[in-house]
């Protein structure tokens, strides 16, 4: 299965906006928010025999012997997704309390609520983050959202067009050789989807599977798929071509830690 991995904006946030301003971000603050991050990207587990990870066993066996770990030894995440994510969000709130002003811990908030579909949390971060950098496309567009989740259609629809402004702007000013050209081309097209304006995005989409290579074909055909309603209810969509079946995260169909993308701004 090819599956578009979880998302992180920060990679691709954090390029421009920890330029936007001159904080200096307090030091446990940063080590709060790395410590949720690292929650979730490498969850702890348990063994049936107890270890609560491998680390456990190297610990116990010292690093000049090998390590034997028996057939019937299984693995398991120690904690459910849901547990999981509210443990981050604990420490990121912890981290804000600290530094009102730490753009990575909201931009992580708002994640991680929004994957446990708690829009409001969510928006009352996209709300200090817009606070933080007001002339942010991205970020306004990720405010959108949840003013969509909670029901503010027309707040919603302002910061929507505004993203959509801004797409097209880069397009019209990026050279086609640009590495960011293409994503933005579908980041428009993700806009126009949200704006019902389906029919517009599928031809985007169209267009690129057209110039795409074998393996992002899948992607595209997975694409064309969505929905406004498959974006704002956060359902994986999944396609299979022959013998792949590709996945698309439908809250956020684009960037996944393994590959994220800088985009200037």
């Amino acid at each position: 299965m090819k599956k578009l991995p979880l998302l992180l904006m920060i990679a691709c946030l954090m390029q421009g906006l920890t330029a936007c301003g001159q904080h200096k971000y307090n030091p446990e603050a940063i080590k709060l928010n790395d410590s949720a991050v690292a929650l979730v990207m490498d969850p702890p587990i348990i063994s049936n025999k107890g270890d609560t990870s491998t680390m456990t066993k190297l610990a116990k066996h010292g690093h000049s012997r090998p390590v034997t770990i028996p057939a019937d030894t299984t693995w398991r995440n120690m904690y459910s997704d849901t547990i999981l994510y509210e443990k981050a969000i604990a420490l990121l709130d912890e981290a804000l309390k600290i530094d009102s002003n730490y753009i990575s811990g909201y931009v992580n908030k708002y994640n991680f609520a929004a994957r446990l579909k708690r829009h409001t949390d969510a928006l009352g971060a996209a709300k200090k983050l817009v606070r933080l950098a007001p002339n942010d496309a991205l970020i306004k567009f990720m405010a959108g959202k949840m003013y969509d989740e909670t029901g503010d259609t027309a707040q919603a629809k302002i910061y929507y067009l505004d993203y959509l402004t801004f797409c097209n702007h880069k397009l019209d000013t990026m050279d086609v050789k640009n590495r960011n050209y293409t994503f933005m081309q579908k980041e428009k097209a993700f806009v126009l989807i949200l704006l019902n304006q389906k029919d517009q995005a599928h031809e985007i989409f169209k267009k690129l599977y057209l110039e795409a290579n074998d393996w992002e074909k899948d992607f595209y055909t997975a694409y064309m798929r969505l929905t406004r309603t498959n974006m704002l209810e956060h359902k994986e969509l999944s396609v299979t071509v022959g013998d792949n079946t590709t996945s698309i995260d439908t809250l956020f169909p684009e960037v996944g830690v393994s590959g994220p993308r800088e985009i200037k701004y």
